[in-house]
């Protein structure tokens, strides 16, 4: 079908370092710059052609990591997400700079990183308005994400804890709650 918004983000595990000793990389970042790239340029391609409005929702802060382990370096990814993003009009919305308003991250946990729901609602409801063409009677988004999206964690006692299946809650999700304001 069609949407009028569409809410896209990955890049977490893309600017992640994998340790050598790892059975499903070998010391190396999980994409490189120029892939991710390459693959944005790819999916905002294809996404523009459905005519919704796009709105890029920039990688989260990843953990600094431990002394002599090389960190996420996210800041490279969103530098080039954010030329592409120019590039074809894609509203971007900034989560990075959100989570670190609210003092995130503040664990190696790469779902430390806030209550991004109001800012994901604020900048939907912004871009359905600026909108000439209007699906009624209810606006139709599409969330495209990663686990952050999903809501991976975040029933958890705090930033500090372990994923397992008991601490995920899509209905909890920024997605979700985003939706429910709409």
């Amino acid at each position: 079908g069609s949407f009028d918004v569409i809410h896209f983000n990955h890049g977490v595990w893309d600017a992640s370092y994998r340790e050598p000793t790892s059975k499903y990389f070998s010391g190396h970042r999980t994409t490189s710059v120029e892939d991710f790239e390459k693959n944005l340029r790819t999916l905002v391609g294809k996404m523009k052609k459905t005519g919704a409005t796009l709105i890029w929702a920039t990688v989260t802060p990843v953990w600094e990591g431990h002394p002599g382990k090389p960190n996420g370096d996210e800041d490279a990814y969103n530098r080039v997400a954010a030329q592409v993003m120019k590039e074809h009009g894609v509203i971007i919305n900034d989560l990075n700079a959100e989570t670190r308003r609210q003092g995130y991250p503040k664990s190696n946990n790469v779902h430390s990183v806030g209550n991004l729901a109001p800012k994901v609602t604020e900048t939907i409801l912004k871009a359905l308005e600026d909108r000439k063409d209007k699906t009624k009677p209810l606006p139709r988004v599409l969330f495209i994400g990663d686990s952050i999206t999903c809501g991976y964690g975040v029933e958890g006692p705090d930033e500090f804890c372990s994923f397992t299946g008991a601490t995920e809650s899509a209905y909890l999700s920024y997605a979700a709650v985003a939706a429910r304001a709409l």
